[in-house]
């Protein structure tokens, strides 16, 4: 086991084996800001940011968001070095959601290692779009509902405002922070404490988010982060008032998100999660759906026990919870 300490030495690694940006070197940072431990560890053909999360009793587990990134073939292997840690750090068990969409082969490989399937962290189905085809092929492959959303924003003066410095995205935060909320309590979603986003919002260097707002004369109705990562950029966190439908804000906002993407040279941009089978998801799911995307499912979240018997505890305290 290699536990790497240089940033350029790990993005190369993850960039290589075309891995997410939550296993990029600047989300490892992000993490230890909101007070975690990172390890940084290379096995063979597998790269895994490690992220130490704590549970009642003084344990920890070890999570792997959107990772390992690389051949699970060699998962193995990483398993038998990260035991190597789980005693001096307390651990219990391995959560990990491997960079690969869902098939027979790899799933086998994760069950005959002992590990069994979660609930989802990070969503298990998303949707994306081919960056590399022109921009007019984009277009067509819009929603024709899509199509006149666009044009109707456009026409009815929807201004849209893109940030970039760490300076400027911060001074925005709490103009985008009203709207989120705002929106978040009128879909009753969860969310992580203001400062996570804090974090999110500073992201610079290989992994760096950008700001997209729509405004209404001087108005911001509608907001939207976007991140950047090796070859993709994802539609991170994304927010509207209530009572601007007409403006059709949020579609213009995203459609300048996927050319700014386009014009920087990345080949995908990845619309983040959609659930077909959830009501709740249901109006974002067919936003998304609706600028042409394919959707990618993935194999999941999966837990390894490294410690059966307080894993086991662990399991039964959640069931009664």
């Amino acid at each position: 086991m290699k536990l790497v300490e240089d940033q350029k030495e790990w993005d190369k690694l993850v960039f290589a084996q075309n891995g997410s940006y939550l296993q990029s070197w600047e989300w490892g940072e992000l993490q230890r800001n909101l007070g975690r431990e990172v390890f940084h560890v290379s096995v063979a053909d597998l790269s895994a940011l490690l992220i130490k999360y704590k549970l009642p009793f003084g344990l920890n587990y070890f999570y792997v968001p959107r990772g390992p990134s690389g051949s699970l073939k060699k998962l193995e292997i990483l398993i038998s070095e990260i035991q190597k840690l789980k005693e001096r750090h307390k651990v219990i068990f391995l959560r990990v959601e491997p960079a690969v969409e869902e098939n027979t082969e790899d799933k086998k490989i994760l069950q005959v290692l002992g590990f069994k399937k979660s609930k989802q962290v990070q969503p298990e189905t998303t949707a994306v779009l081919n960056l590399k085809i022109k921009e007019s092929e984009l277009y067509e492959k819009l929603d024709k509902d899509t199509r006149y959303a666009i044009k109707t924003a456009q026409k009815r003066g929807v201004k849209i405002i893109k940030i970039e410095s760490t300076k400027e995205k911060l001074e925005k935060f709490n103009e985008f922070w009203e709207i989120f909320e705002a929106t978040n309590k009128r879909h009753e979603l969860r969310t992580y404490p203001e400062k996570y986003y804090r974090e999110v919002f500073a992201l610079t260097g290989n992994c760096r988010s950008k700001i997209f707002l729509g405004q209404v004369g001087d108005k911001t109705v509608s907001a939207a982060l976007i991140i950047h990562f090796a070859e993709s950029s994802t539609y991170g966190l994304a927010s509207s008032l209530e009572g601007y439908g007409k403006f059709n804000a949020p579609s213009l906002l995203l459609w300048e998100a996927i050319l700014d993407a386009k014009a920087n040279g990345l080949n995908i941009f990845d619309l983040w999660g959609i659930d077909e089978n959830n009501k709740k998801w249901s109006g974002i799911t067919s936003f998304k759906k609706s600028f042409g995307s394919q959707t990618v499912k993935y194999i999941g979240t999966w837990d390894l026990a490294l410690n059966k018997k307080w894993h086991f505890l662990f399991q039964l305290i959640k069931k009664f919870k």
